[in-house]
């Protein structure tokens, strides 16, 4: 995953995390889903990538899937909001350039339904009030 024409960068994620982990740690505690440690640790082990635009920035991880590829968006932030709507076809292109083939988030977040939904997102299941939504490509 590299950046991309549209201002979006990949970059490392010692040189941002000072910043950018206490905003992922407040958003965990405001929609009750604590996956702040999940997410530093992929980042600081390699397993996911830091992508920063100028109004927000993603995280995403490539996964395997019975030899297909996806992407896990981990959490993603526009200061803006609709952070969705912002990065989604992004997200899209970025997924193919590595020969992905689908996309998946997991949110607290019920009120995401209608956006994921519009956005061509399919839940795939929901576990102790995380939603699993997905996306094929």
């Amino acid at each position: 995953m590299t950046s991309n024409k549209q201002g979006i960068s990949k970059v490392e994620w010692g040189e941002c995390r000072s910043k950018l982990l206490p905003i992922m740690a407040k958003t965990a505690t405001r929609n009750s889903h604590d996956f702040t440690q999940q997410v530093d640790d992929a980042l600081t082990n390699g397993s996911a990538f830091l992508f920063i635009a100028d109004d927000g920035f993603m995280v995403l991880k490539p996964t395997t899937r019975n030899g297909v590829i996806w992407v896990t968006v981990m959490f993603a932030f526009n200061w803006g909001g609709d952070a969705i709507s912002r990065y989604q076809s992004h997200i899209e292109t970025m997924t193919r350039q590595i020969g992905g083939r689908g996309v998946e988030l997991f949110t607290a977040v019920a009120a995401l339904s209608p956006i994921l939904l519009d956005q061509g997102y399919s839940k795939a299941g929901e576990q102790d009030g995380i939603q699993h939504w997905q996306k094929v490509l």
